[in-house]
Formats: C-alpha cells, structure tokens, sequence
C-alpha cells in the first residue's frame, strides 16, 4: 500500500513538472504579434524616412540670384566694356577703334574680382601709364567708373557712366524714388523737367528753360532741348544741354554719349 502510494505521489510530482516547462501558446503568439507589429513599424518609419531623404535630395536647388551679378572673368567685364563703344558708335566707326594700335585688349591686368566688382588696369597705349576701371554689375544695369590715370585704386575716381545690361545703352539711373515705373506721372514734358530739376544732377536754376520738347512713342520718352536765357539775351544760342527723358525716370545726356 505504501509502494502505491509512493509511486502516485512521484507520477503526480512528475506531471507538474513536465506542465510548468510546457511553453505558454497564448503568450508565445502575442509575444510573437508584438515582435512583428514592432518590426513592421520600423520598417514603415525606415520607408518613410527613405521617401523624404529622396524627395528632399531631389529637390532642385535654386542658385542666388547675386550669383547672377557676379563676374565670371576679365573676359566677360572686357566685353561689356567694348559693347558699350559698339552700341555708342556703332559697330564699324567701335570695329575701326578697337583695332587701332591706340587699343590693345590683351594689355588689360586684374586689380580687384570681388563680388559684383571687377576692377582692371586699362594701359594708355602710345603713352606710359594707365587707369583703374571699375565695373560694378547690377541687376539691370552696370556702372562703370574711369579713374584717373596713373593714381592707386581707388584714389580720384573719375567719370561714372551707367549702362543697361540688356543693349549696353548709356543711361543715367538717377531716379526720383526706388519705384521703377510711373516714376513720372503723368507724363508730360513738364513734369519730366521738373523731375530733372528735383534730382540735383543737372545745374536746372531759374534761369535755364525747356526751348522745345519732342516725344518719342516708340521708346516712351521726351527729347528735352534745355538753354539759359541769360546766354540767348547776349546773343548766344543758349543750348546748354538735350536730354532724353523716360517716363520710369531714367534720364540719357545725349551729350555724355
């Protein structure tokens, strides 16, 4: 009776055993779905992260627009300059010059290539010496300023002349405000001589007077013939100026071309 009692007793111990070391399903399958679920998330989040970097990566990229006012080389602010001679004197009478042996573009030396400023030693041929050229390039327009010969950059500037980028064209950029249109408005020839009057650039007094004034459809501007009649009561013509007036207020000294 006791060896049947010890015997269920270890085979009852035995069983409990063998229950306890038996792996949970339940728990192994929700073990498992959280496994999965995490790893899928990961990925989600990795795909998205991948999608974003790609799209970002493939986004243009938008050059500054003051890389556009910058000067590429000597070459370039060269050209402009003997444009500006074409566009002046046309191109046979600048063609005549340039070839001269008064004009040699290989003589031109760098002082300064910084920005939007490109500065150049232009040698007088025939004679000793030379002068600084600054070229400053905006957007629509450049100014170019002669200084005076033999003198250290940037001591005594000389001349300033503006020229449009577009057709290399003289213009004077004085302008009435920062407004580049409707400057003059309306547009009349009086109030394109007095708007010449309010910049200050002129010497216009009391004494100078418009003589006559012609306007030009096609370009949109007025001919402005101004004279002193101080000069005219003592018998002279009293010119002392004609001036081509736009209506965005740019303002050309046709005697400055």
């Amino acid at each position: 009776m006791k060896k049947q009692l010890l015997f269920l007793t270890m085979s009852a111990t035995i069983l409990t055993a063998c229950a306890s070391s038996q792996p949970n399903d339940d728990q192994s399958s929700v073990s498992s779905s959280v496994v999965e679920e995490s790893s899928s998330s990961q990925s989600s989040q990795s795909s998205e992260a991948s999608s974003v970097e790609e799209s970002v990566s493939s986004e243009p990229i938008e050059e500054s627009s003051s890389r556009e006012q910058t000067w590429s080389s000597m070459d370039e602010a060269i050209d402009f300059y003997e444009n500006t001679l074409r566009a002046d004197l046309g191109e046979e009478q600048a063609r005549i010059d340039l070839e001269s042996k008064f004009y040699d573009r290989d003589g031109w030396e760098l002082i300064e290539n910084e920005g939007d400023t490109m500065v150049l030693f232009k040698p007088n041929i025939g004679r000793e010496g030379g002068q600084a050229v600054e070229f400053i390039k905006r957007k629509d327009y450049t100014e170019i300023t002669f200084f005076k010969n033999d003198t250290p950059y940037p001591e005594q500037p000389g001349t300033t002349k503006v020229f449009r980028n577009e057709d290399h064209i003289l213009i004077d950029k004085e302008k009435k405000d920062s407004n580049s249109s409707g400057v003059i408005d309306p547009f009349t020839p009086e109030n394109a001589f007095e708007y010449m009057k309010e910049t200050g650039r002129y010497g216009i007094n009391d004494d100078i007077v418009v003589e006559y004034s012609v306007y030009y459809e096609d370009e949109n501007y007025y001919q402005l013939k101004l004279v002193s009649k101080s000069i005219q009561a003592q018998g002279g013509s009293g010119t002392v100026g004609i001036y081509h007036v736009y209506e965005d207020g740019i303002i050309v000294d046709t005697y400055a071309v």
